[in-house]
């Protein structure tokens, strides 16, 4: 469904957003999970797979695909290369 967890650094495809939830890096998808319930919620279908990352910053979930950098603003429009 969402594809496998981006690369082999599994403590690096999670962060806290400032809500609280935790923001999941998969290869094919960024997923939001509450904590306490476990339910999750995809965010969006990531156009490139992901290898690596996650940064949350200013709104912007960063992480890598290959050697480029690509952002999803977890508020707004959506992926960015």
């Amino acid at each position: 469904m969402y594809g496998s967890l981006a690369g082999p650094q599994a403590p690096r495809v999670m962060a806290f957003g400032p809500d609280g939830s935790i923001s999941v890096l998969f290869n094919k998808a960024i997923v939001r999970i509450t904590p306490g319930t476990f339910q999750h919620e995809k965010l969006a279908d990531i156009p490139v797979p992901a290898h690596a990352g996650i940064a949350l910053v200013g709104g912007r979930l960063y992480f890598a695909s290959g050697a480029e950098l690509w952002s999803y603003g977890l508020e707004s429009e959506g992926p960015q290369d």
